[in-house]
């Protein structure tokens, strides 16, 4: 017997769904934050650093957005913290970032 053409794509949408979710990526808190600060370095656009990690854009922003705002959760002193460790990574990402593109001009 045959199914009809409805109940035939639903099934086959259905196992399309399910092999996606079985092999997506995973991705770590560490590559999280190595896309992110890559992005915030500013030396490539952030369309060329998502299609660089294969991520989407949209993607790339919700890390960023939980990363920058990883500092508004203070529950306790190890919290703090932490928030404070992040503040000093920003910090020095900007800072290297700031003194590479000040050296490129100074080199023109």
């Amino acid at each position: 017997m045959r199914q009809k053409s409805g109940q035939l794509d639903s099934s086959s949408e259905r196992l399309v769904k399910i092999i996606r979710r079985a092999t997506r990526k995973q991705y770590s808190a560490e590559e999280k934050i190595r896309v992110v600060l890559d992005g915030l370095r500013g030396e490539h656009s952030i369309a060329e650093l998502c299609r660089r990690e294969g991520i989407a854009e949209s993607l790339y922003y919700s890390w960023s957005k939980e990363f920058l705002e990883a500092g508004s959760h203070q529950d306790g002193p190890e919290d703090r913290y932490r928030c404070h460790c992040v503040g000093h990574i920003l910090v020095a990402c900007l800072i290297h970032s700031a003194h590479r593109s000040y050296r490129r001009g100074a080199a023109n």
